[in-house]
């Protein structure tokens, strides 16, 4: 029987060249290439600089915050030390009538401080000197503090002041002068840094002039 003119010969397998058998792989040159991937570009990256500064810290612990307060504890107190001295205020003096603080340090041309030439006793400090004031109070009996000053001004051993070179100069007055008690000394004119040596007393008193 014939099909379409065609003849009963079975059908001729494909020549070489044809399509491969449908459970084939596929051939290596089947897909192109992916296409290669580009460096990453030094220009486009992000700099993230230095760590934020305005970040705040981290808070300190209790020992540096102890250690803080003892430092700033102790500058107030040499603050208050140079003040006291530089006000020539703060020493303590040692009497048998009771304790007396330096109060204030002034220089005078005469004595007793302030006064007019035409008043009665009134002197003039001599060329090339002159007279430092040492106020001072005290708590007590007023009259027996008077006489402590007045024995340490005039009676031996005198008090007296050290210059910074070391010149000693000892009082020649002392007592309550305008309700206040006080002792005076007539150092060189040109003479700083005093220190007040009172009798019975160890330590000097820095006056800060």
């Amino acid at each position: 029987m014939t099909w379409g003119g065609g003849s009963n010969d079975p059908p001729t397998p494909p020549e070489s060249g044809g399509l491969p058998p449908p459970d084939a792989p596929p051939a290596a040159d089947a897909f192109p290439p992916p296409d290669p991937v580009p460096p990453p570009d030094a220009s486009s990256a992000v700099d993230l600089g230095p760590p934020d500064a305005s970040e705040p810290p981290a808070p300190p612990t209790r020992s540096r915050r102890v250690a803080l307060v003892g430092v700033a504890a102790l500058v107030l107190a040499i603050g208050l030390i140079a003040f006291l001295l530089l006000r020539g205020g703060g020493g303590e003096i040692t009497t048998p009538a009771g304790t007396l603080t330096v109060a204030e340090v002034a220089f005078s041309d005469t004595w007793p401080p302030n006064c007019g030439e035409d008043s009665f006793n009134c002197g003039q400090a001599e060329a090339g000197f002159k007279v430092l004031l040492v106020y001072l109070e005290g708590d007590g009996d007023q009259d027996a503090l008077s006489d402590a000053v007045v024995d340490a001004g005039l009676e031996s051993p005198k008090a007296f002041v050290k210059d910074s070179t070391g010149a000693r100069t000892e009082a020649f007055a002392a007592g309550t002068v305008s309700g206040r008690l006080l002792i005076a000394f007539t150092p060189p004119e040109d003479a700083t840094g005093f220190t007040l040596w009172w009798p019975g007393n160890e330590t000097p008193i820095e006056l800060g002039v």
